[in-house]
């Protein structure tokens, strides 16, 4: 993966580290994807170590959380405080439960 970017993987949590760029589109979607197929659960997308998050990764978040709905599950998106106002303007809590970690 490029510009240092990891998805790991805890049980039921997928744990982004590094930037969310347009290099690691596609593996940040089929680590979302393979997270909601695999856990029976809710899954978690941990997302308290990004900084920025842009439309594509965003629309991802939507398309995964539409998936899990479907699959009879409920996406919980963890991020910190640089992205609560993002996720909380792009309304993913219609779909998603969205959780904040604590600011500096």
């Amino acid at each position: 993966m490029g510009s240092g970017t990891y998805f790991l993987r805890d049980g039921d949590t997928l744990r982004v580290v590094g930037d969310l760029t347009w290099d690691v589109t596609n593996a940040f979607d089929q680590a979302c994807r393979t997270l909601v197929a695999e856990v029976e659960g809710s899954p978690v997308v941990d997302l308290t170590e990004i900084d920025a998050l842009g439309s594509t990764h965003l629309g991802i978040l939507a398309a995964t959380a539409l998936e899990a709905v479907a699959d009879g599950k409920e996406l919980v998106i963890r991020a910190g405080p640089a992205l609560e106002r993002v996720l909380q303007v792009s309304e993913l809590g219609r779909m998603a439960t969205l959780e904040y970690a604590g600011g500096p």
